[in-house]
């Protein structure tokens, strides 16, 4: 079985992921929660924070399987659950 056939039967919605040497230079180590499992990766975001109370909000980046390490963990806390008046 190739690796991206491991991950993909790994990977599920909400999984916290973790950027590897193959991904973007400026995504290295990163760690985000995926929002879409596709054919060829995973969308996944990260929430910025910023200098005031709250957080300016998520950013998403396309992962291809050879880009990320899965580490077994779901997120507690989801962007689409969390009420915009919190935010």
């Amino acid at each position: 079985m190739a690796e991206s056939e491991a991950k993909r039967k790994q990977v599920e919605e909400n999984d916290l992921v973790q950027v590897n040497e193959d991904g973007p230079a400026n995504w290295f180590r990163c760690i985000l929660v995926v929002d879409e499992v596709r054919s060829w990766g995973v969308q996944a975001y990260a929430i910025v924070p910023n200098s005031r109370d709250r957080p300016s909000g998520d950013a998403y980046m396309r992962l291809a399987w050879r880009e990320f390490e899965t580490l077994g963990v779901k997120s507690k806390f989801i962007a689409a659950e969390i009420p915009q008046t919190t935010l």
